[in-house]
């Protein structure tokens, strides 16, 4: 869990706060995809919002189905395609197990989550 001694109030703050219920923090990390299943994202309930961007020269598919294969699934396009959920939008599937599988090994994705503390 991220330490939340160092974060100050801001205006922006005060706002999200306002409209959320509490404060965000924004989470990134880089994932290496194959042509195995894996879970990019765990379940998780305070996920606000997600952006998967496929970084590698080979095309993905990313599932909620853990049981994907690599003709189902939405399609991530190889060289910068993104897909990505908001609460908003997407009610509480943003917050499911999001699970990937790439058309060639070695596929790097950057994932970037926000997250309600």
């Amino acid at each position: 869990m991220l330490d939340t001694s160092e974060i100050r109030s801001s205006p922006l703050a005060d706002l999200v706060t306002e409209r959320l219920g509490g404060r965000t923090y924004l989470q990134e990390r880089t994932v290496t995809v194959g042509t195995s299943i894996i879970q990019v994202l765990e379940n998780n309930p305070n996920r606000l919002a997600y952006d998967l961007i496929n970084e590698s020269a080979n095309d993905i598919r990313v599932s909620t189905d853990s049981t994907i294969t690599a003709t189902s699934g939405w399609l991530v396009v190889a060289k910068g395609g993104l897909f990505g959920m908001v609460y908003y939008d997407d009610g509480e599937g943003v917050g499911q197990a999001l699970y990937a599988i790439a058309a060639a090994a070695g596929s790097v994705v950057r994932v970037r989550e926000v997250i309600r503390l």
